[in-house]
């Protein structure tokens, strides 16, 4: 049995570069004021162009690029995050997948000191029985009913940028379970990074407050 100490998530290396969203968006939002044939692909101008929409609440202008990205969370992760259906999903199916070499599990992002013995041997007791039940002429698909919830499983999810922006504003919230809230703000670190000007008002409201609520 392998321990990760953490959710992680990064943006997939086939998600548009920032200059194509930039243009895809002018293209979008000019349309909308008649001005399609503008020309001028300033890059401050679009960006001032972005902050007044988002500032105005014109969001339906950054529906037009899809980012995807890779999570590897707990199944209780991966439950919170299927409920946002304005997202696309390719989820890593215990079904399907035989751990004969063994599990990965993720320790809860607030699990106590006190608490993480009985939890890793709870994980080790759920191990065991899986390869048991599979040692026994189960299917993976049966014995994967013995697996416990914090198993590491891989999600590749993908929307655009007002879904993004409405997933980080649920999630990154006190009101959100620490183990996803965790995640996603890494995940809106590596947005801002990669598409700064749509993303600026939440990753600075985040550093300030340590939450978007």
């Amino acid at each position: 049995m392998e321990i990760l100490t953490k959710a992680e998530a990064h943006i997939l290396n086939t998600a548009p570069s920032y200059e194509q969203v930039l243009f895809t968006f002018r293209t979008a939002a000019r349309n909308c004021y008649q001005s399609a044939t503008d020309s001028n692909n300033n890059y401050e101008d679009t960006e001032r162009l972005v902050k007044a929409l988002i500032k105005s609440k014109h969001t339906s202008t950054l529906e037009f690029n899809f980012i995807p990205a890779q999570i590897i969370g707990d199944r209780n992760l991966m439950g919170q995050l299927t409920r946002h259906r304005l997202l696309s999903f390719c989820i890593e199916s215990a079904r399907y997948n035989n751990y004969k070499d063994g599990i990965k599990v993720i320790v809860p992002a607030d699990m106590t000191e006190a608490g993480y013995e009985t939890w890793r041997a709870s994980c080790i007791v759920a191990e065991s029985a899986y390869l048991d039940l599979l040692d026994k002429g189960c299917k993976p698909e049966t014995a994967r009913s013995v697996l416990p919830s914090c198993l590491a499983t891989s999600i590749v999810c993908g929307g655009n940028i007002r879904e993004w922006r409405h997933v980080f504003k649920l999630r990154i919230s006190k009101h959100s379970q620490v183990d996803i809230r965790e995640v996603m703000k890494e995940l809106l670190t590596k947005f801002y990074a990669n598409y700064p000007v749509f993303f600026a008002d939440q990753y600075n409201k985040m550093i300030e407050q340590g939450t978007l609520d």
